[in-house]
């Protein structure tokens, strides 16, 4: 008798679930966990570099005798930024001038010469052996007058030398001599950078190349905005320490004033989409430190809390890693649900 009361109660128990979950339709709404192609990105450590960056250094010998430039200083391109002295540069091209002058005289009177025998020789009062002296006198005098000429040149390329000028606009970083200092061709003076061509370094890991699938769409975000970047280049060669491969993107010239040389970013960059199973946002209920949803079982009528493992939120919807399977209906207001869910155990005891 008391088996039969049990199989009753059992049976009322479940009408009366079934009766509360079918009360509460016009207010609990569902939908089914589904498997969608969600887009993946990659986010990576870039750092903003300056595409010009120069050391400028000294191509002759001598004496610092001026540095305009102090580190942080602007300049323009083409400004006299350091000075080497210029006594024993400006000696050496006035005495190559001279020998220029010379060289230049004794080629006209070696001409006027050679011209002078030309006319005898056309009238037979010569012999060709005198013409062929004076040729040759007048072609070796125009040889020492280009070379006189070369060594002028070369003078004073150098006495150009003496003055360093800035190859671009840029600001100066960093000083490598001192007024006075005794430098010799090759010594590094100053370093410079341009702050109007700016771009990101990106080091991405062998492992990650394959997966990336538009580098040309990439982003970062600084200083709370996303900018998107540019011309994306890749370099094919991966570095020896740590076996990553680079990209180098391009910032636009509107975003340079926010960005610096040096300056840490976050890079975004998509990478092939990926099957995901999702479920709306709103969905997912938060019990203390657990997440989970209200899942309905319709088979058996009944309505449980499932603790689940989420993902990332993407535009499909909230991705879920574990706990749910595809196809599975589960609560779209987990407060209404947890009202259904308190009566269904009231039901049950």
């Amino acid at each position: 008798m008391l088996r039969v009361k049990t199989q009753i109660a059992a049976i009322l128990a479940t009408s009366l679930v079934s009766m509360s979950l079918q009360a509460s339709e016009g207010t609990l709404a569902s939908t089914k966990a589904q498997l969608v192609s969600v887009p993946v990105s990659h986010q990576f450590q870039g750092v903003i570099e300056a595409v010009n960056k120069a050391q400028v250094a000294a191509q002759i010998s001598g004496r610092i005798v001026d540095l305009p430039f102090e580190v942080g200083d602007s300049v323009v391109a083409g400004q006299v930024i350091a000075r080497i002295t210029q006594a024993e540069t400006q000696s050496g091209a006035e005495a190559a001038i001279a020998q220029l002058t010379e060289a230049k005289t004794a080629l006209s009177e070696a001409q006027r010469q050679y011209d002078r025998i030309a006319a005898l020789y056309e009238k037979r009062l010569v012999a060709k052996a005198q013409l062929d002296t004076a040729r040759q006198a007048r072609d070796a005098a125009r040889a020492r007058k280009d070379a006189a000429q070369a060594q002028v040149d070369a003078a004073q390329t150098r006495l150009e030398y003496t003055e360093i000028a800035a190859p671009y606009s840029g600001v100066v970083i960093e000083r490598l001599v001192s007024l006075g200092e005794t430098v010799m061709p090759g010594t590094p003076l100053l370093t410079g950078i341009a702050l109007d061509q700016l771009r990101v370094r990106v080091k991405v890991p062998q492992s990650r190349i394959t997966t990336i699938a538009n580098a040309a769409s990439a982003k970062i975000v600084a200083q709370g905005l996303a900018i998107e970047l540019g011309n994306a280049r890749f370099v094919p060669s991966a570095e020896r320490s740590s076996q990553g491969f680079t990209y180098l993107f391009d910032i636009p010239q509107q975003q340079k004033a926010t960005l610096l040389p040096g300056m840490l970013v976050e890079v975004d960059m998509p990478g092939d989409a990926q099957t995901s199973l999702v479920v709306p946002d709103s969905a997912v209920a938060q019990r203390g430190e657990l997440r989970g949803v209200y899942a309905i079982d319709e088979q058996n009528q009944s309505l449980s809390f499932r603790r689940v493992r989420i993902g990332k939120l993407t535009s499909e919807g909230r991705e879920i890693d574990a706990g749910l399977l595809e196809g599975e209906r589960v609560a779209l207001d987990p407060v209404a649900a947890a009202i259904t869910y308190k009566e269904q155990n009231s039901v049950a005891e």
